[in-house]
């Protein structure tokens, strides 16, 4: 099979969660699948010496372009160079250090957004995804690392035609410590978008 698996990264920290994908991808190709592995938000951090499964493959949705989209108006009208410009690797991994420094309530509707997809204010984060992944050999699925990034699967299908499941690690306790009125909105939304899904994947018992 023809697999993309859409992680995303931390910048300066190890994330179990990246690690696993990382792992799968690697063996999704070992047993002989065509595996791209997209990184998203910020660059990944391996362990130690191991290779990174991206293949230095561009970063979408990066964390600056997303933060900046959703608190300012102005950035979303701005040229798309100037947003890669600012997806510069070693830039995402300097202001990854000051990602913990975020509002809880801030990161609620950042991620409300996200949710939304196409009608978010991150909407053309997703545009620009599509169209490079329509520069690449034609996938027979999409996989998501969560279901943080369910806001995707809609315009993917659309556009390619493939079925998009997704793994299931970690998003429950990331929404549940969301303070309210964001909590259960983000929860409504994902429950709407995982619609979009063909399947969930669950990683463990």
């Amino acid at each position: 099979m023809n697999i993309v698996q859409l992680t995303p990264g931390t910048g300066n920290f190890h994330c179990g969660t990246c690690l696993r994908d990382h792992a799968v991808v690697k063996q999704l190709r070992t047993l002989g699948h065509s595996t791209l592995m997209v990184p998203l938000y910020m660059p990944f951090v391996t362990d130690g010496a191991e290779a990174d499964a991206s293949d230095d493959t561009p970063i979408f949705y990066g964390g600056v372009n997303v933060y900046l989209e959703q608190k300012s108006r102005l950035f979303r009208r701005m040229p798309r160079w100037f947003g890669r410009l600012v997806n510069a690797p070693g830039l995402l991994r300097f202001f990854a250090r000051f990602a913990g420094s975020t509002k809880a309530t801030e990161l609620g509707d950042m991620t409300l957004s996200m949710l939304k997809g196409e009608h978010g204010y991150q909407a053309n984060e997703l545009e620009t995804l599509i169209k490079w992944l329509k520069t690449q050999p034609k996938p027979d699925v999409f996989c998501l690392s969560n279901v943080l990034l369910v806001g995707m699967a809609r315009q993917l299908k659309e556009s390619f035609g493939v079925p998009v499941v997704s793994f299931l690690q970690g998003e429950d306790a990331f929404l549940d410590a969301l303070p309210e009125p964001q909590k259960r909105a983000c929860w409504a939304m994902t429950a709407e978008r995982c619609a979009d899904l063909d399947g969930l994947i669950a990683v463990s018992r």
